[in-house]
């Protein structure tokens, strides 16, 4: 078996090392709510309490490990970096919280420096020469979030779903001495899962294939949501195929599908010149749209509900009074996305995730933002997604992900 998996941890789930048993779920709703508007540029209102805050860690964590001898780091993947980095030296603030051990580079056997002159520093933007003439980087990546420190070579072990475990060496990452942005003690660093060379996936590519896929369960649940790497990667429901093409635009990492139309219930919202671009993200956790395509939206979905009072609360977009709600069945929604010949690339939202309780109101999950359009995690519950950097597509499927012997 050609493939290695991870347990992606939901930041609030019980497994989760930041799980506040205290807090509601309508705290728990409103502080992913921050998360999204913080982990893109939003124009809509936040909490001064917020805004500044430790909640731009985003959704989801997941352990891998570095160096011989082994370290274990806690990391963030992110569909919006395509460098993967970690935290380097020894903690300078709040060290009784950080959970895991630093990573040290001068205490590892197979960490190497890569020199300023050489093409791996020549290729990637904003580096410039350090004292000792190895590479020093500047990254960003997300919105407002850099990592600085010098570029290097580490090995990396990974388990496959059999518990075997594989040995990468020579990836190049980030050793980062001065993060911008805020990031949360017990963090370590990020795995950059986005496209270009020095991505996560494109350097384990060379090795397994470079594709990744994951399935995300509800975090409420006692079990873990996962992610796998390799050339093998198949749906478990192939006659439920759907594919779509992503864009690569260097040097931007992301993942961007072209939004042709959106159905409420089969009426056709229809987007200016079938195109708008959206991207896709594991760490947003809601989807957003601009207003312009938001309000026609909106409309449609109220007319399928019937005559239910609805607000537009200023931070969690358009909710409906709980007690009106009475029909579990929300409308059925779909993202229609260009799609190669032969294939459809129409992408139903998780009916059962399009909603989340706050106090007296159940709010839609996807709302109206000024900017990047984004594809968030809720609407990707229980759907099998597979990325394949080699032909640009993304191949999903519906799947029961807690079931599935992922």
């Amino acid at each position: 078996m050609n493939s290695f998996s991870f347990d992606l941890i939901h930041h609030d789930s019980k497994l989760s090392p930041f799980y506040n048993r205290s807090k509601t779920e309508s705290e728990r709703s409103k502080e992913a709510f921050i998360r999204s508007l913080n982990h893109f540029n939003s124009s809509m209102l936040i909490d001064a309490k917020y805004s500044q805050s430790d909640l731009t860690v985003g959704d989801y964590l997941m352990n891998i490990y570095i160096s011989k001898p082994n370290i274990q780091q806690l990391v963030m993947p992110s569909m919006s970096s395509g460098l993967t980095w970690i935290g380097c030296g020894s903690c300078s603030s709040n060290c009784e919280s950080q959970h895991r051990s630093l990573y040290d580079p001068k205490l590892s056997k197979t960490y190497a420096g890569i020199l300023f002159g050489s093409k791996v520093c020549k290729y990637l933007q904003g580096t410039q020469r350090e004292k000792s003439n190895v590479c020093q980087y500047k990254y960003r990546y997300g919105y407002k979030k850099v990592s600085s420190g010098l570029l290097g070579t580490e090995s990396f072990y990974l388990k496959s779903p059999d518990r075997r475990e594989k040995i990468f060496t020579n990836i190049v990452f980030g050793c980062d001495e001065l993060h911008e942005g805020d990031f949360q003690d017990g963090v370590q660093g990020v795995a950059g899962l986005g496209q270009g060379s020095f991505s996560l996936v494109s350097q384990l590519g060379k090795k397994v294939g470079e594709k990744f896929s994951y399935c995300l369960v509800e975090e409420y649940l006692d079990c873990s949501s996962k992610i796998r790497f390799g050339s093998d990667l198949r749906l478990y429901n192939p006659d439920r195929q759907r594919k779509v093409k992503f864009e690569y635009s260097p040097p931007d990492p992301n993942y961007h599908l072209n939004l042709e139309a959106i159905s409420v219930n089969g009426e056709i919202i229809k987007i200016p010149n079938k195109k708008h671009d959206m991207i896709v993200d594991i760490q947003t956790s809601l989807t957003s749209l601009p207003s312009h395509i938001y309000n026609e939206f909106i409309a449609k979905f109220k007319k399928q509900l019937g005559d239910i009072t609805s607000i537009q609360h200023p931070e969690h977009g358009t909710c409906f009074l709980k007690r009106e709600l009475l029909d579990p069945n929300s409308p059925i929604v779909v993202f229609h996305f260009s799609h190669p010949l032969l294939f459809y690339g129409d992408f139903r939202v998780n009916p059962t995730t399009m909603f989340q309780e706050i106090v007296d109101y159940m709010c839609l999950t996807i709302v109206p933002i000024e900017g990047v359009s984004v594809l968030g995690n809720r609407a990707q519950v229980d759907v099998q997604m597979i990325f394949d950097l080699s032909s640009s597509s993304l191949t999903f499927a519906p799947l029961d992900c807690v079931d599935a012997s992922y």
